[in-house]
């Protein structure tokens, strides 16, 4: 008994040593990238190598990337907030000259006046017209930043609003939106650079599924019919004529406020594949990413 103990400890002691004496090596080191659209980041690299490890595994290798865009106030950064109509600003059929709704406090306010929600009390707080307290809610997904709902806050607290912020889980936050239980609601999703078809099935009352994505409570006669137009239209012209006319009712009704859209980027090795591309109409029924079967098979971007 006393020999297998000591073998025992003698084990442990080795896995101690080789756990506790093999430090890791760190390599960091910045680099300069500019984008293709002329943009310069700065992409911070680390590189561990080695560090603690039982006897069966092999030498540890960690990766660190973090991009960082050396002015936050550039203009061209990472997000776009030109499309009010239902696509993306990258869209090829997105519609010209749709209306841009600048930021007016002044009418904004004399528009919450016309209804009698007013200051009653000189608190800087707006109340209803029956006196009682204004304060419509805000629900968020802790699937995305904080930082969203407090903007919007200090947005709407500028016209007297003062708006109350509910974060909650994901999969709450998600069956809320589903089922269209909330006043306000902040929801993320993809699928604006995809098929067109996605204005009906996020905007039409007709259509029966419930997502998060969905749209509630939006109803135009006209732009059902153009919805039920152009799923039947076969001339990608006639079509695309049809899906504009779709986005102008959107952005005329503002049936949803899309409060920006975020430009993607990729990092990758030119020496080993310099032909990586977006997925035109996106993949898995809108994913514009760059893991498509014709980069895989054919290693380059035009033919099969």
């Amino acid at each position: 008994m006393i020999h297998k103990l000591h073998q025992k400890l003698a084990l442990a002691l080795t896995v101690i040593a080789l756990l506790s004496g093999c430090g890791p090596e760190v390599w960091n080191w910045r680099d300069e990238v500019v984008l293709a659209d002329g943009r310069t980041i700065l992409v911070d690299r680390k590189v561990v190598f080695g560090g603690p490890r039982l006897p069966w595994e092999k030498n540890r290798l960690q990766s660190e990337y973090v991009l960082k865009f050396p002015s936050p106030d550039d203009a061209r950064k990472r997000f776009e907030y030109r499309s009010i109509g239902g696509l993306a600003p990258s869209h090829p059929w997105l519609a010209p000259g749709l209306p841009a709704y600048q930021l007016d406090v002044a009418k904004a306010k004399a528009l919450l006046d016309s209804i009698g929600i007013v200051d009653r009390n000189g608190d800087g707080v707006r109340e209803l017209p029956d006196g009682s307290p204004f304060q419509p809610e805000l629900q968020t997904s802790s699937r995305y930043s904080p930082k969203t709902a407090e903007l919007i806050k200090e947005y709407l607290k500028a016209v007297g609003i003062d708006l109350k912020v509910t974060g909650l889980d994901s999969n709450t936050a998600d069956d809320n939106a589903a089922k269209g239980n909330y006043q306000l609601a902040l929801v993320g999703y993809g699928g604006f650079g995809g098929d067109a078809d996605a204005l009906r099935t996020r905007y039409s009352a007709t259509v029966k599924a419930q997502s998060f994505s969905r749209v509630l409570g939006y109803s135009n006669a006209q732009f059902e019919q153009l919805a039920s137009q152009q799923v039947a239209t076969v001339d990608p012209a006639a079509r695309k004529a049809v899906v504009q006319q779709m986005q102008q009712l959107l952005a005329t009704d503002v049936a949803m406020i899309p409060l920006y859209f975020p430009t993607r980027i990729l990092i990758s090795r030119v020496e080993v594949f310099d032909s990586w591309y977006y997925t035109p109409g996106g993949i898995f029924g809108g994913y514009p990413g760059v893991l498509n079967k014709h980069s895989f098979v054919t290693g380059k971007k035009t033919g099969f």
